[in-house]
């Protein structure tokens, strides 16, 4: 008997899950769980990308505070030099040397800023550039001190330093344009990550919900079903219980309702 109870459980298993009914809450459930799967590799994509970009705006950021520390340490070494020269201060004289220290530095970790193919190309002529500037801001020093500068010789340093001076800044100014460029394209970048991320989420949530309510309703259905079709076995069964009762009486008193 226990054998036999165990076949019919697993009878009706099988068939409630194979049945029409249990095949669609088993799409629908297949269904929502891909929906979520998807939604979360879409989210971690948009995570990844959202970080990526951050990471190049800030790349972006920093160079560009670079550059601005570039041309001020350029600008400090020529006005310490100017004061050397007015004053004789050993003061400015070391603030110079500082300055034309600084610069070197901040020009190495420019190259390792800078992100874009562009902007790297500039790097070299810009390099160029601040070597023959620092150059020659060198060799008036050392004319001043050796006391052997003269007006022809300080009249070619000076045009050549402001030379110097104006294809560096048309070249930091280009660098800043392409940094700021490249800043605003991320972060419509970053903006067309977001709306998008929280488009698809939407949508991803919502058909999430439907189906789930869908799996809702038809469990609903199938719960109403049984409950009628275990209430119409109950009437059945009470009816054939009746009938055999019945039955059992007219046989055990049939001469109670003999014709007389």
């Amino acid at each position: 008997m226990p054998l036999l109870t165990q076949v019919r459980t697993l009878a009706s298993l099988i068939s409630r899950k194979y049945s029409p009914g249990g095949k669609r809450i088993t799409a629908a459930y297949g269904l929502a769980l891909s929906l979520m799967a998807g939604l979360n590799m879409v989210s971690y994509q948009n995570a990844t990308q959202l970080t990526e970009n951050n990471s190049q705006v800030e790349q972006a950021y920093k160079a560009l505070d670079l550059l601005n520390e570039i041309e001020t340490n350029l600008l400090d070494a020529e006005l310490a030099r100017r004061g050397y020269f007015l004053l004789g201060d050993a003061a400015e004289r070391a603030r110079y040397t500082l300055a034309v220290e600084a610069l070197s530095s901040k020009v190495t970790n420019l190259k390792v800023a800078l992100s874009d193919p562009e902007s790297r190309k500039k790097l070299e002529p810009l390099n160029v550039l601040i070597k023959q500037q620092l150059s020659l801001l060198q060799r008036s020093i050392e004319a001043f001190e050796q006391r052997q500068i003269q007006p022809s010789l300080e009249n070619s340093l000076i045009v050549k330093t402001q030379q110097n001076r104006y294809a560096i800044h048309q070249l930091l100014e280009q660098l800043r344009v392409q940094e700021q460029r490249l800043i605003q394209v991320q972060q419509t970048e970053t903006q067309g990550t977001l709306r998008s991320r929280l488009r698809i989420e939407w949508l991803g949530n919502t058909l999430t919900f439907f189906i789930l309510l869908g799996v809702y309703l038809i469990l609903c259905r199938q719960k109403f079903r049984r409950e009628n079709a275990e209430a119409q076995q109950r009437q059945l069964a009470q009816r054939n219980e009746l009938n055999e009762l019945k039955l059992q009486f007219f046989q055990c008193c049939p001469t109670s309702f003999a014709p007389l």
